[in-house]
């Protein structure tokens, strides 16, 4: 049968139907005929797959933006999330869907809920950021009202999701969630503050923009200072500015028992090892 002949179908049989189908079946048959969107009952858009797929989640991961405008508002009650924790929304932002994100956002998603790993919509959305132009869909979510203190699993902060990774974060994002209220010295669960991270990564103007916002340089873990973490990374010109900004050469890690020039020089770091001595650091 052409699906379009099922609008002549009785609507008990057109739910009938729907009854016996997986959720990416029926958003098959709702992106060829839009008008059975309004039969399927909310029974039907609670049901979810193995996965945990909800019909509104694989609208999402499929980018079908009129079926989510269709059943959004019908969804949101819900808050139906999949095996792993994701709402229509996390899968939104995941997949840099901005329209349907926002679309969802004002059909009024929980912009607090946690997947697995604890992290919300606006981790993801400030995690994205860095490969996705998500600025828009995290003022957005701010502008709402979402908290952004909230900590995922691993307690990472929103700067910490911006910065974890080695590709180039987005600067406007991480400007927006220190001037919202996200502290910049918070530490996750391994003790790391974002501005380690941006040492880690070799993201050089995150660490000044976290400078400018009272980031403490001078912060400790077991693997030592920001100065073991540059020459373990071999980020020279963040050495460099961590000797400048006076921190302590003579700190060791607990993992080693070393300092950072006694790393360096097991390392074979020559030029590292200088820099060190050149400041005052003894062996």
């Amino acid at each position: 049968m052409h699906a379009s002949k099922l609008l002549h179908l009785p609507t008990e049989i057109i739910q009938l139907i729907v009854d016996h189908l997986w959720p990416d079946d029926t958003l098959a048959l709702l992106i060829a005929i839009l008008k059975l969107a309004d039969l399927v009952t909310d029974e039907q858009l609670r049901y979810q797959d193995s996965w945990g797929y909800t019909i509104l989640h694989c609208a999402v991961a499929k980018n079908a933006e009129a079926i989510v405008g269709l059943i959004a508002g019908r969804c949101a009650q819900d808050q139906v999330a999949t095996c792993q924790g994701y709402t229509p929304l996390h899968l939104a932002i995941s997949g840099g869907c901005n329209k349907i994100a926002k679309i969802l956002i004002n059909a009024g998603f929980d912009l607090l809920a946690q997947d697995r790993l604890g992290r919300t919509p606006l981790h993801w959305a400030c995690s994205d950021s860095r490969h996705s132009n998500l600025a828009e869909t995290v003022q957005l979510i701010l502008a709402k009202r979402a908290d952004p203190s909230v900590v995922a699993e691993f307690k990472e902060t929103l700067l910490h999701v911006i910065l974890e990774d080695d590709l180039k974060p987005n600067l406007i994002v991480a400007q927006m969630v220190i001037d919202a209220g996200v502290d910049v010295n918070a530490l996750d669960i391994d003790g790391f503050s974002p501005l380690w991270w941006s040492v880690t990564n070799g993201h050089e103007s995150a660490f000044e923009l976290l400078l400018a916002h009272g980031a403490d340089p001078h912060i400790r873990s077991y693997q030592g200072t920001i100065l073991h973490e540059a020459v373990a990374y071999e980020r020279e010109t963040l050495l460099k500015r961590a000797v400048e900004l006076g921190v302590d050469s003579s700190v060791r890690d607990s993992e080693a028992d070393e300092t950072a020039l006694m790393l360096a020089t097991r390392r074979g770091i020559d030029n590292f090892a200088q820099i060190l001595r050149d400041a005052g650091a003894e062996t």
